[in-house]
């Protein structure tokens, strides 16, 4: 027998059919993971939250843990809570979790209008979290609300700079106008 194949070892054999061993067992695991989905899909559970028996398949992974309950419920959870302006509490039913529901989950359940109102809030939440950020001047009057981070030059104060990545405006971050480096901001002593 002659090897034909370019392997280092010349037995035939051991040639691999494989092009790309790590994509097999990428689509291998993939395929795993499907299989199970269907599986649980096709049983009944009881969702923790009503405790009502339904398929697997009127499931919905909550997001970010993995942990599943029943639709209706995931959905309703959301809305109440995108209704009430308190998406930061958002988060896994489960006690022992409390991880917050992945955005593909609220895009998917509650349509396009409900996610643009929970993302607003989301970002909304996000920058009273951190004082520190102020809305682009020039972006506002466009109608977007940009967020920006303004630094400090060189630890002096009175030449904050704020730069929003969306257009490009540099500004003073304490009274949103044009940036004015060599003057003293009005708004510094306020």
């Amino acid at each position: 027998l002659s090897a034909e194949t370019g392997d280092s070892c010349g037995d035939p054999r051991a040639h691999s059919w494989l092009d790309d061993a790590e994509q097999v067992l990428f689509e291998l695991f993939g395929y795993d993971a499907a299989k199970k989905r269907e599986l649980s899909d096709a049983m009944l559970q009881t969702c923790q939250v009503c405790f009502d028996e339904k398929l697997g398949a009127a499931f919905e992974e909550f997001g970010q843990c993995g942990h599943r309950f029943c639709e209706d419920c995931v959905k309703e959870m959301i809305r109440v809570h995108v209704q009430s302006g308190q998406v930061t509490d958002i988060c896994c039913p489960r006690v022992d979790c409390r991880k917050g529901v992945a955005a593909a989950v609220v895009e998917r359940l509650l349509g396009s209008d409900f996610y643009k109102k929970w993302y607003r809030l989301q970002v909304k939440a996000i920058v009273q979290a951190t004082p520190s950020l102020v809305f682009c001047p020039r972006c506002e009057r466009y109608g977007d609300e940009t967020p920006v981070l303004p630094m400090e030059r060189d630890g002096n104060a009175d030449a904050a700079l704020a730069v929003c990545d969306k257009c490009g405006y540099s500004f003073c971050p304490l009274c949103r106008e044009s940036y004015h480096p060599a003057s003293q901001c009005v708004q510094q002593g306020e």
